[in-house]
């Protein structure tokens, strides 16, 4: 596996996709192993990808490999960067495209060029939802118990978004300072609202806990004043992040968001 590894980021440097020192890297590792392939106890130094998780721990409640992960980030984001799924998975960025290259092998997922984006394929759709039947009924349970309250945040999050983007039937233009910051204390309020159920989701799976760290960097940002963090389109707004938790609890709960009319 590491060799293979190896001749994938080889591709991707040609690409200009993996820097010089990660295919370096890459190519001391599949070397030591080659020079221990006698020894089977000799753990591979590489790791897995698994091992490349940042900080999500494969204890009791996180749900699979890496591998299922970035399939996840995809099936979450419908189109992403590397670097995006990295940020949601908190997975090294040179491992991600390690692993979206093979998966785009596998046919699982293809790569756009034109703005370097990445989306699972209907094969790769339905290896997803092969996989998400692996997650244990533990974690699932476990984010669950949380979501009525999530959903119940949500519909005030939708409402105070529509007070956002408009004012008095007119689009908001922002000029208006003090209008704004009422409408950005209240988001401060709705976030620190969202910690307990984050923190819930967190408790029954490890990774969750990322959403809380970027929905408050936004958060922040936008109390800095970059009003686009409030409702921006593919920048890693608020409104953003939010909506990739909801879409993440909607697929491993499997629920029905036409039934339960909660978009």
């Amino acid at each position: 596996m590491p060799i293979a590894r190896l001749a994938v980021a080889q591709a991707l440097l040609e690409m200009s996709r993996v820097h010089p020192d990660v295919l370096a890297a890459i190519a001391a590792d599949a070397a030591s192993i080659r020079g221990h392939q006698s020894d089977p106890t000799v753990d591979d130094p590489l790791g897995s990808p698994t091992d490349a998780v940042q900080g999500n721990g494969a204890g009791a409640g996180d749900e699979l490999d890496a591998d299922f992960l970035v399939m996840h980030a995809l099936r979450i984001k419908g189109f992403a960067a590397a670097d995006v799924v990295a940020d949601i998975v908190g997975i090294e960025v040179a491992v991600v495209h390690l692993l979206l290259s093979e998966m785009a092998q596998s046919e699982w997922c293809r790569h756009i060029p034109a703005r370097d984006l990445w989306q699972l394929t209907p094969a790769g759709r339905e290896r997803h939802g092969e996989r998400l039947q692996e997650v244990s009924g533990a974690a699932v349970d476990g984010l669950r118990a949380h979501y009525l309250r999530f959903l119940d945040l949500n519909v005030g999050f939708k409402e105070l978004c529509s007070r956002w983007q408009m004012r008095d039937g007119d689009a908001n233009d922002h000029t208006d300072a003090v209008y704004d910051e009422a409408r950005v204390a209240e988001l401060r309020t709705l976030h620190d609202q969202s910690l307990a159920p984050i923190a819930g989701f967190t408790e029954a799976i490890a990774r969750f806990g990322s959403y809380e760290r970027r929905l408050t960097t936004s958060l922040l940002r936008l109390e800095g004043g970059e009003t686009r963090m409030f409702t921006g389109v593919m920048c890693g707004s608020y409104h953003d992040i939010w909506m990739e938790l909801h879409e993440d609890l909607v697929q491993l709960l499997g629920v029905d968001r036409h039934a339960e009319g909660s978009y």
